[in-house]
């Protein structure tokens, strides 16, 4: 099967792309070359006259490099060009992106090992079993990647495996009768174009996607914690809707330029109704308070230049190891700990609406930044409700990630001695 695979991506990587790239490169060549019979003059008397003084030191060559690439012109504008170079010769591959036959972008995810998604998941029971014994709601929410199962979004000979790696571990968690939902069958059950909800010049999903993975986690917490979850915190007609026309473009946009795939329209969503609510991110000493917009929205983002702005971190402000919510209007006096990758961050900002403590949970960050704690330790620090895990399939298979490290056993060996 493999084989095949590969031989048909070689096919598919065949003459007529490398005719193509061959092209390409002419193109860029030559521009290149009229970049630096610009800029090369200019720079060359500056580096003459730096030799000539006795002034080039290790520090003037730093400074003289930064300053070259800093007016080198039309940096972005070369991945631009780059990216509608590929869309006139019909290529949808560029910087390992591929083009989507609906328009949106992708980056293939490869394939894990069962032994390692085994891993992840008799981890996550450990957590389960440990937070059921405190008499804490547990619930693991799995979060969908951009591509479909079998829907021929991608070109011929590229494979896509985390729609497989994500129905292993769903099985895997059921026999180990974890608390489990997958996003990906109730948007197929409430037929829902998984797509929709994506925005299409990055892996994320939209803030529509976000705000309907809340609404999922909320009917399933009234419908299996017996949580009275009031009806309009999880409306959208409740909602503001503030549209940015192309006015986002993702990671992948970055890496292909924005005529390979456009911009992405980019909505913030917040209550109609009034509140109020703070978030504290210790590890900035960061404290935002007042509205549900002034608490959650890190507005530093809607002021950067159009060419570099993606606007998705600015629910929350990205990939943060902890944030720690609290909502005075919120309906539940109850406390939820949401742990996270970049997916949850919008997930994260609607339950402010409803709970009163919301603790949001970035293991990789919270591990790279030297928080010092693990997971069983601000569990006890917290003493959430319930607890919810919620990672997209990328994150899944390796047995030594830092998304599955909870400290448990170390916390329970510190408890009984």
């Amino acid at each position: 099967m493999l084989d095949r695979e590969n031989k048909t991506m070689q096919e598919y990587k065949g003459k007529p792309h490398q005719i193509a790239n061959t092209i390409v490169a002419i193109v860029f060549i030559i521009m290149i070359v009229l970049i630096a019979i610009q800029v090369f003059p200019k720079k060359y008397a500056e580096l003459k006259a730096a030799v000539s003084k006795k002034e080039f030191t290790k520090a003037y060559s730093t400074v003289f490099e930064n300053s070259l690439n800093n007016s080198f012109p039309l940096k972005f504008g070369f991945v631009d060009i780059n990216g509608l170079m590929r869309r006139v010769l019909l290529q949808r591959e560029m910087n390992d992106v591929i083009l989507l036959k609906n328009g949106q972008e992708h980056m293939p995810m490869e394939d894990r090992s069962d032994e390692g998604i085994a891993a992840n998941a008799d981890s996550l029971k450990q957590l389960s079993d440990w937070l059921n014994e405190k008499g804490i709601a547990f619930l693991w929410c799995q979060v969908p990647q951009k591509v479909s199962e079998l829907d021929g979004q991608l070109p011929a000979g590229i494979v896509d495996y985390s729609n497989r790696v994500a129905d292993v571990f769903m099985q895997d968690l059921r026999d180990r009768e974890v608390n489990c939902m997958d996003l990906r069958e109730c948007m197929t059950e409430d037929g829902i174009d998984r797509y929709s909800l994506f925005l299409k010049t990055e892996h994320h999903w939209s803030p529509y996607g976000g705000f309907y993975a809340f609404q999922k986690i909320c009917e399933y917490f009234r419908e299996n914690f017996g949580e009275d979850i009031p009806e309009y915190v999880t409306d959208l007609e409740n909602y503001e809707q503030t549209t940015y026309h192309n006015g986002s473009l993702g990671h992948y946009g970055q890496r292909t330029g924005w005529m390979f795939a456009g911009f992405d329209d980019f909505t913030l969503i917040y209550p109609k109704w009034e509140t109020r609510q703070s978030s504290w991110a210790p590890h900035k000493e960061l404290l935002r308070e007042g509205s549900f917009y002034d608490a959650i929205f890190y507005a530093d983002y809607l002021e950067m230049p159009w060419r570099e702005r993606g606007l998705y971190a600015t629910y929350i402000g990205g990939d943060w190891p902890i944030v720690v919510h609290h909502s005075e209007t919120a309906p539940i006096d109850k406390t939820v700990m949401i742990l996270i990758d970049s997916y949850g961050t919008v997930v994260e900002s609607f339950l402010t609406t409803t709970f009163k403590n919301v603790i949001g949970l970035d293991l990789r960050w919270v591990l790279r930044k030297q928080i010092g704690k693990t997971t069983a330790e601000f569990v006890e620090e917290y003493q959430p409700d319930i607890v919810v895990v919620m990672f997209n399939p990328n994150q899944l298979g390796s047995p030594d990630s830092e998304q599955f490290q909870y400290g448990i056993e170390s916390y329970r060996a510190g408890n009984t001695e």
